[in-house]
C-alpha cells in the first residue's frame, strides 16, 4: 500500500489530519523532526 492510499484511508477531505499532512509537506517536516528530537531528549532526562 502506498502513502497516498493510506492518506485517503485515514484523512477526511478538509479535515484536521489532511491539513496537518499538507503542512508537513510544505516544509514542516523539519519542524516535526525538531519536535521529535526535543521529545526524545525530554524523555531521556526523566529516566
Amino acid at each position: 500500500m502506498g502513502l497516498d492510499a493510506l492518506r485517503r484511508m485515514v484523512a477526511s477531505p478538509g479535515g484536521t489530519t489532511i491539513e496537518g499532512l499538507r503542512r508537513l509537506e510544505e516544509g514542516g517536516l523539519a519542524k516535526w523532526s525538531a519536535v521529535i528530537a526535543a521529545t526524545k531528549r525530554a524523555r531521556s532526562l526523566w529516566c
